[in-house]
């Protein structure tokens, strides 16, 4: 995608980046950068995008984005399947101190939904969200849509969040079930 922030760039994940080095000191996040995501790529279940500092090719953060449906009220038709951009996961380095990269990141991905739905009709962008972590989400406008869950495998809890985007066109979109 270009240049995110001075002294940056923003670019989808391959076999030049240096993944070894990057830890947001969550284990799980780390290794999803240095094992999973290559493969989930080759797969075709998602891509990562990397923020890379140019002077030294240090991955500075991540964003793992996906397609995914969600089911929207459509009245007497009853449920039907509406597109969505998976927010898969966004991390930073320790080296990154503040929120900014973060949100910067995130914007970038409801920026980017945005521009798809000029071409292809997505609702949103939706995301997991790791009990702990909703007031950040919540300050870059997503809003719970289901209760708190505990994820299988790890117990820990989490919500699915959501943000949907400005409405284009005319016609009212039915609701979210």
């Amino acid at each position: 995608p270009g240049v995110f922030l001075k002294g940056t760039v923003l670019e989808l994940l391959n076999t030049s980046h240096l993944v070894r080095d990057f830890d947001c000191g969550e284990p799980e996040l780390n290794q999803y950068l240095r094992i999973e995501a290559a493969i989930h790529h080759k797969q075709g279940l998602s891509q990562t995008h990397v923020l890379r500092r140019t002077r030294d090719n240090k991955i500075l953060a991540y964003v793992t984005l996906a397609a995914g449906v969600i089911l929207v009220n459509a009245g007497e038709d009853g449920p039907k399947p509406s597109a969505v951009l998976n927010l898969g996961y966004v991390a930073r380095d320790l080296s990154i101190r503040d929120n900014a990269v973060g949100k910067s990141l995130v914007n970038w991905v409801k920026h980017l939904a945005e521009t798809l739905s000029s071409f292809v009709r997505i609702r949103g962008v939706m995301l997991s969200c790791y009990k702990g972590r909703e007031e950040f989400y919540k300050s870059l406008l997503f809003e719970a849509i289901t209760p708190w869950a505990t994820e299988p495998g790890s117990g820990r809890e989490q919500w699915t969040m959501f943000y949907e985007l400005p409405i284009i066109s005319s016609a009212p979109l039915p609701p979210i079930i």
